[in-house]
C-alpha cells in the first residue's frame, strides 16, 4: 500500500509540474501485444516456453516542452508461459544397470498464469525539432499483483497423468521499457501511435521458489488511440 501511495504521489506531481511547462496533453487507450520469455532456470533440468501476452490500459500524457512529452496511466496485464521440470521424480527415471538418471523420460509441465495491475512512468523524446512524430521511448512500470495460478502436469514415462493447481506468494514486480515509438496524426484531434518496445523484468514473479522464480523479457509492439487537448494559459 505503502508502494502505491508513493507511485501515486509522484504520477500527480509530475502532471502537476508538467502544467507548468506545456500546454498540450492526450488521453487514450492502449493494446501490448507481447511475447514473454522466461529465463531457463537450469539448463539440463529446465525448459522453458514462451508465449504470447498482452496487456491493455488507458494512457495520459502532457508535454514538458516541443520534443518531450512525459505518459503515465494504468494497465491491466497477463504474464503466462510454461515450463517443464525434468529432474527424476520416479523409479523408471533411473537406468536399472547404472542407476544413472535418464533425463527427459519424465517431468512436470507447469502452467503459469499471472495477472498485474501496472502504473507506468514513461518519456517520449523527439528525436529532432524537424521530426517530432518519431521518438525515443524510455520507461519504468510498477505492477501491483492481482492474481495467479500455476496449472501442473505429470508425465511419467511421457504419459500425462494428473493435474495439480496451486498458487506461490507473488512479487509486485519492476520493470524498464526501452523502444522507438511513431505518432500518425489522423486528424487535429485524434492520432494513432506505434511502439515497438523491449521489457525488462527487474524483478522476479515468485518469492521463496527457485524454479518458478524466472527472471522476465519480453518483446512487443504497443498501439494506441489518443485524443489530444491543450489546456488555456
Amino acid at each position: 500500500m505503502k508502494q502505491f501511495i508513493v507511485i501515486l504521489g509522484l504520477v500527480i506531481s509530475v502532471n502537476h509540474a508538467s502544467a507548468q511547462f506545456g500546454n498540450e496533453y492526450a488521453i487514450g487507450i492502449e493494446i501490448n501485444p507481447n511475447l514473454v520469455v522466461p529465463e531457463n532456470k537450469i539448463d539440463e533440468l529446465n525448459e522453458t516456453q514462451s508465449e504470447f501476452n498482452y496487456s491493455i490500459g488507458l494512457v495520459y500524457s502532457t508535454s514538458l516542452n516541443s520534443r518531450i512529452n512525459l505518459v503515465t496511466g494504468i494497465n491491466y496485464t497477463r504474464i503466462s508461459y510454461s515450463q517443464k521440470d525434468y529432474s527424476t521424480l520416479f523409479p523408471s527415471d533411473f537406468n536399472p544397470a547404472t542407476g544413472v538418471p535418464i533425463i527427459e523420460k519424465s517431468w512436470k509441465e507447469d502452467f503459469n498464469d499471472n495477472y498485474y495491475l501496472g502504473i507506468p512512468l514513461e518519456v517520449n523524446i523527439g528525436v529532432s525539432q524537424e521530426n517530432k512524430n518519431l521518438f525515443l521511448k524510455l520507461g519504468y512500470e510498477y505492477l501491483f499483483h492481482a492474481q495467479s495460478e500455476i496449472n501442473s502436469v505429470l508425465f511419467p514415462c511421457g504419459v500425462e497423468d494428473k493435474l495439480r493447481v496451486f498458487e506461490l506468494d507473488n512479487n509486485n514486480l519492476h520493470k524498464l521499457k526501452f523502444g522507438l515509438g511513431y505518432e500518425i496524426k489522423t486528424s487535429s484531434i485524434f492520432s494513432l501511435i506505434i511502439e515497438p518496445e523491449f521489457e525488462y523484468y527487474v524483478s522476479k514473479i515468485h518469492r521463496d521458489a527457485d524454479l518458478y522464480s524466472n527472471s522476465l523479457v519480453s518483446f512487443g509492439i504497443n498501439l494506441k488511440a489518443m485524443m489530444n487537448g491543450s489546456r488555456s494559459l
